[in-house]
């Protein structure tokens, strides 16, 4: 969503789209954009839009213009997903990568990732209320970085999936993991704790997590979307 309530819809092979009222339209004339593979889209705290495709690159919109985001670290790798820290630089998790870039202003840095972790594809990325980044990924399980190091969860240290599609911080430090294929997982004060449909999720697939603000989490899935309460979730967690 951006300032002014319109909503930015990035679309495979139709280009970024733009939604306010009832109607939609693309967000820019230009030629190539209109074709365009998004991957992903966020609007940042100054009201400008960027815009990952799949081909790679990342681009910044701004009253109709488009303007590629120069540096070796984003040019030409397919990207996957935008995330605006509490600092407001904005990270870029990218395909098959060995490092994170991240925009602060219109410089971009990068942080290695240790060559003792295999490829990531960082399909997700949150902030907790401590300042710590996580990282989901396809395959390499979850990361974290905090204080300069990075700490890899995989199924082999408690977590359900090495597929992690969905991350939601909570205030007091709880973070809640959704997987393709292992559920749900809460991990607080470093324990994990998996509920899948065994338990009485509606699918292990969990693609997005939302917070209402009214107690209820909304999970988008393989079998549609469903809501649980967190109360519920947190008392199932604790046994």
């Amino acid at each position: 969503e951006g300032r002014s309530g319109e909503i930015w819809i990035g679309t495979d092979g139709y280009g970024l789209n733009r939604l306010q009222g009832e109607t939609a339209r693309l967000a820019t004339d230009e030629t190539n954009a209109a074709s365009w593979r998004v991957s992903a889209v966020l609007t940042d705290r100054q009201g400008q839009v960027w815009v990952a495709l799949r081909s790679g690159g990342v681009f910044r919109w701004q009253d109709g213009a488009v303007t590629p985001l120069a540096g070796w670290a984003t040019a030409g790798h397919p990207t996957r997903s935008l995330f605006e820290d509490s600092h407001g630089a904005v990270w870029i998790g990218q395909r098959n990568t060995r490092i994170l870039p991240r925009v602060q202003g219109n410089k971009v840095s990068t942080i290695d990732i240790p060559q003792s972790m295999p490829l990531v594809d960082v399909r997700v990325m949150a902030e907790d209320g401590a300042g710590n980044m996580w990282f989901g990924t396809d395959s390499a399980g979850l990361l974290r970085w905090r204080d300069g190091q990075f700490t890899r969860f995989t199924r082999e240290n408690g977590l359900s999936s090495d597929f992690v599609w969905a991350l939601q911080p909570e205030p007091d430090g709880t973070l809640w993991i959704g997987t393709y294929g292992g559920g749900l997982t809460r991990l607080k004060n470093e324990r994990a704790v998996t509920c899948t449909t065994r338990h009485g999720l509606v699918d292990d697939v969990i693609c997005h997590i939302a917070d209402d603000g009214r107690g209820q989490y909304w999970f988008s899935s393989n079998q549609g979307i469903f809501r649980v309460d967190k109360a519920e979730l947190n008392q199932f967690a604790d046994g």
